[in-house]
């Protein structure tokens, strides 16, 4: 499954979809039509129990996004209504992705820039190259970066990181992007899809309902909750009643790996 122009590749491998962004002429600078089969893909994925993982890529060990398309600006100070699209779909996307019931994935090499950031952002975890470099640069266009990117953005690595990044609008390189809390691991680029490859294989192995209730805590957490409510509760709670619990402790009786199916 992918998008007319081939510029969004979407395919899904055993329990791991993959969301690649492919557009290497343009440094794979993100268009409406981009978001909309960003979304497509998404909105799709979420409704299938066998996915546990969603991995996001580019096609080029070179960059992962410069960011919007620049020549969309122009017919966005033009037509109002195009740039209400282009934000709603773009917004549309980032939130599917914060919100989607099992973990995300970006894997990051090169350039990664505005709206690409905002993307690698998005994601629950972030496995990047060591010569991947990010960036929010709307200052230096006479934009503005959107609150809940803002947000995101300074959750991670906190609101003086944040100021920094968006104040000035330079690039900070993979090395500062780990020790501010902005990625999960560094590795070498030639390893990059490889590692990123099997950071989703492990993931993926574990209960899918295990994972789709840390995602939701996970949330609450980040929303600022630090006492149980009732979902919470009960998430734990019913968790006992499960088919994957009820294989995961028949697993450790035999002592083997669990088939969560």
């Amino acid at each position: 499954m992918s998008d007319q122009s081939g510029h969004i590749l979407a395919h899904v491998e055993g329990n791991v979809g993959r969301l690649t962004l492919n557009r290497p002429d343009k440094r794979n600078a993100i268009t409406k039509a981009m978001w909309g089969a960003l979304q497509a893909a998404l909105e799709n994925w979420a409704a299938r129990r066998s996915l546990r993982v969603v991995l996001i890529t580019s096609s080029s060990d070179s960059f992962f996004s410069s960011g919007a398309d620049l020549t969309e600006f122009e017919r966005a100070v033009e037509q109002p209504r195009f740039r209400e699209q282009t934000w709603n779909a773009l917004t549309g996307v980032l939130t599917l992705l914060r919100e989607f019931p099992m973990p995300t994935i970006a894997a990051v090499a090169g350039n990664c820039s505005g709206a690409g950031c905002a993307l690698a952002l998005a994601a629950d975890l972030r496995i990047v190259a060591a010569d991947a470099k990010f960036s929010v640069p709307p200052a230096r266009l006479g934009l503005v970066y959107p609150l809940a990117d803002t947000a995101r953005l300074a959750a991670l690595a906190g609101p003086a990181v944040a100021r920094d990044m968006l104040f000035t609008g330079r690039s900070i390189n993979a090395e500062q992007a780990y020790l501010f809390g902005l990625v999960n691991a560094v590795v070498a680029p030639e390893t990059l899809a490889a590692k990123a490859s099997a950071l989703a294989a492990e993931i993926a192995m574990n209960a899918p309902s295990s994972l789709a209730a840390a995602k939701r805590i996970m949330a609450k957490v980040e929303a600022g909750a630090v006492k149980d409510d009732a979902e919470s509760i009960a998430l734990s709670l019913d968790a006992y009643d499960s088919d994957d619990f009820a294989e995961g402790l028949k697993a450790f009786k035999e002592k083997r790996k669990p088939d969560f199916g």
